[in-house]
């Protein structure tokens, strides 16, 4: 009997349940609509993810939303304005919803970017407001409206609205005009986590009522890929009015041993008598991956997109993540800095890979910092800062990266890692070789150096997929030519390496960790040329060598604990913070290293 119901539900779909206007923009701007200029003469276009128009990225965030091509507007002005209408829509019919997926950004409070939707149901006279967004909307956000209390008529237009106040986009995808049925549940989305230490996990997810009638009863069912087996659960005993929303949670949980499956979802048997009058709404895949073990979290990643012609940068660098800032939270944090080409001439250093990963996180403005892919609004104040990167570190992780790296004098980098992973799936394994220190890309914005800045990604700035299975260690391997870079010590290079999601939309990062030097080919002070006196050492040491270098004094993980620039020989250095123990001291002049063993008492 339920066989013959769901194909009678299928023959309702193909009779009763068109959209009375679609567009998916994959043929293009504006595809079956027609843009307007309300204010300046800016066009709407294809936002196609990693291709830039005129040189430069517009996507402004997460892009496309669906498919190959979604519809944004972006131009780097104050105030212009363009919409994209429909053609004349006849719904008189009625009644009718407005169906469609968003996202957008903001350069900062007071450069708000819009988008609103409007009607006219007298041939484009008059214009009613359905919803006017502001402000940013990171993760693109499925929207319905219906449309009944606008009197809707078959001289109907719907029009969106963009309004661009210097930078980042505003992006619309998937529009779809459809009728309101009698009878419709939209299963909206699987709530379970992806990610669990628990080997049995609640099948949960919300339903909207997509109908013009109550919905008092459904079933649940789900299987995983794996094996095929349906579990149904009926959720009954309810009432949903039109247009609410309802969370349920199966009966039947999810049990399996550690690694990664996809849950298949449906909801059908509406009202106990297959009422639903669109199926194609009714299902939803989810990944979720049960993890063999839990570990913490090796170093927050910090990535900040900045500029040596960059004012601003110099405030933010100076006064909030500053050496100060920095320095006391040694050993917690990687940092990657990525120098980009504005304003004005930009920084010399700037590289196509950094571009790509400031279009990837949908950057316009600098400066701009993440923390383990997430947003730090630059007027945050340093003790919010630090809260944010204590946080960080308290978050679970499912991966443990070791990695060691190697230095030549011909310019050669070898790198190799090792990644015990404790989940399934596919993850970008990337590789970052920075310069702790330049000073060749100073230009106007007031820095006199600049630390940290990304030399080259490795192997590019796509990374490495990587398919793990919990608790298998994968190794990779990378020779990487380092001589037609912008570096400028050889001596002064450092490897991150950290794993992010391959989702677009969260682009987690994973874990992130610093490669230890192995080794470091260069030409040496004589043995009798560099010494410390006293060693052992209380407050204060002096260094005995035959020109100025840098010293850096190492702990034995392998931490740097103190650093001093331009030292000249017999000057004292003090130590008095350090606890006693043994450390490493490291004199660098040019082309010169030499360390010693130091023993503070």
């Amino acid at each position: 009997m339920k066989t013959h119901l769901l194909s009678c539900a299928l023959l309702f779909v193909v009779t009763f349940c068109y959209s009375q206007f679609s567009e998916n923009f994959e043929n293009g701007i504006p595809g079956s609509m027609t843009q307007e200029y309300l204010i300046g003469v800016n066009d709407w276009f294809n936002c196609l993810w990693g291709v830039t128009n005129g040189g430069i990225d517009r996507s402004g965030g997460v892009c496309p939303i669906n498919g190959d091509y979604s519809a944004s507007f972006y131009n780097f002005e104050f105030g212009s304005a363009s919409a994209l209408r429909t053609p004349l829509l006849d719904l008189s019919a009625g009644p009718y919803r407005l169906e469609f997926t968003h996202a957008q950004k903001e350069f900062g409070p007071i450069n708000q970017n819009t988008l609103m939707v409007e009607i006219s149901t007298d041939h484009g006279d008059t214009w009613q407001t359905v919803v006017d967004f502001q402000g940013t909307v990171d993760v693109p956000t499925n929207r319905d409206f219906n449309l009944s209390s606008f009197n809707t008529t078959s001289e109907t237009y719907i029009r969106f609205v963009a309004t661009n106040n210097i930078g980042y986009a505003v992006i619309v995808d998937d529009i779809k005009v459809k009728p309101i049925l009698d009878h419709d549940i939209k299963l909206l989305s699987i709530d379970t986590p992806y990610l669990s230490t628990d080997s049995t996990v609640p099948i949960s997810g919300t339903i909207k009522n997509y109908g013009l009638n109550a919905i008092t009863s459904f079933d649940v069912s789900w299987r995983a890929e794996s094996n095929g087996i349906i579990f149904t659960s009926t959720i009954d005993g309810i009432n949903i009015a039109p247009g609410e929303t309802y969370s349920f949670v199966h009966d039947i949980p999810y049990s399996t041993q550690p690694g990664l499956e996809i849950l298949k979802v449906t909801v059908s048997n509406l009202n106990g008598l297959d009422q639903d009058m669109d199926v194609a709404n009714n299902y939803l895949d989810t990944k979720i991956n049960i993890a063999s073990t839990v570990v913490n979290r090796q170093k927050v990643l910090f990535e900040e997109f900045t500029s040596s012609t960059c004012g601003p940068c110099y405030g933010f660098n100076t006064n909030i993540f500053n050496e100060d800032f920095l320095t006391s939270n040694e050993g917690k944090y990687t940092l990657i800095k990525y120098q980009m080409f504005w304003p004005g001439n930009g920084d010399d250093y700037y590289t196509e890979e950094g571009g790509e990963r400031r279009a990837y996180y949908g950057v316009f403005g600098i400066p701009n910092l993440f923390a383990d892919s997430n947003y730090i609004p630059i007027s945050i104040t340093v003790p919010e800062l630090q809260e944010r990167l204590d946080d960080a570190l308290e978050e679970p992780a499912y991966f443990a990266i070791a990695s060691s790296y190697g230095i030549y004098l011909d310019g050669m980098v070898e790198i190799d890692i090792e990644i015990t992973p404790y989940i399934g799936d596919t993850f970008r394994v990337l590789a970052a070789v920075i310069e702790k220190e330049t000073t060749g890309n100073v230009a106007n914005n007031g820095e006199t150096e600049f630390n940290n800045v990304m030399m080259k990604m490795v192997p590019d700035a796509q990374g490495t997929l990587v398919t793990f299975q919990p608790d298998m260690p994968v190794s990779l391997h990378f020779d990487v030519d380092m001589t037609n870079t912008f570096v400028e010590e050889m001596s002064d290079l450092e490897v991150v390496i950290f794993i992010q999601s391959l989702n677009n939309i969260t682009r987690e990062v994973m874990q992130s960790e610093m490669a230890t030097l192995e080794f470091l080919e260069t030409d040496e002070f004589q043995s009798d040329e560099f010494m410390l006196v006293p060693n052992p050492a209380k407050d204060f040491f002096s260094v005995i060598l035959p020109e100025t270098a840098d010293i850096t004094v190492f702990d034995l993980l392998g931490n740097q604990v103190a650093r001093f620039k331009a030292v000249t020989a017999n000057s004292q250095l003090d130590i008095s913070k350090l606890p006693a123990g043994a450390y490493l001291v490291e004199a660098k002049a040019n082309s010169a290293i030499a360390y010693q063993k130091l023993v503070i008492d």
